[in-house]
């Protein structure tokens, strides 16, 4: 771990972008019944600029993006990140009808909730 000092420009624009955050809503497709690659890669390249910060989730697919999210949690357990909230699943058949992003009132009060708690904890 480069303990937030990086050489590639691109990376310490990263380390810098993140380090500024209390806290994340982290919102996560799954792919593959896992997390998306290339959302794995970006959390991944960084370490000390996630420890002890507070996270929740917003998860779609099939099933709400279940299974990604058990894989984030356990990815956010080794960065020492602090889980908060209720994960928010968003099932394709319930708020994707006809491929449109639909929420209802429950995911929209559920939304509040996770930056509410987020906020609390950060």
């Amino acid at each position: 771990m480069h303990q937030g000092a990086y050489e590639e420009p691109e990376l310490a624009a990263w380390s810098e972008k993140i380090a500024g955050f209390d806290g994340f809503i982290l919102a996560t497709g799954e792919y593959n019944g896992s997390v998306p690659g290339v959302m794995k890669n970006a959390v991944d390249s960084l370490f000390v600029e996630w420890t002890e910060k507070s996270v929740s989730f917003i998860g779609w697919g099939s099933t709400g993006a279940s299974s990604a999210l058990e894989h984030w949690h356990t990815v956010i357990t080794f960065l020492g990140m602090k889980l908060t909230g209720e994960d928010l699943k968003l099932p394709f058949a319930e708020v994707f009808p006809d491929f449109q992003f639909t929420p209802g009132d429950a995911q929209n009060a559920a939304v509040v909730e996770l930056g509410k708690a987020v906020a609390a904890a950060a």
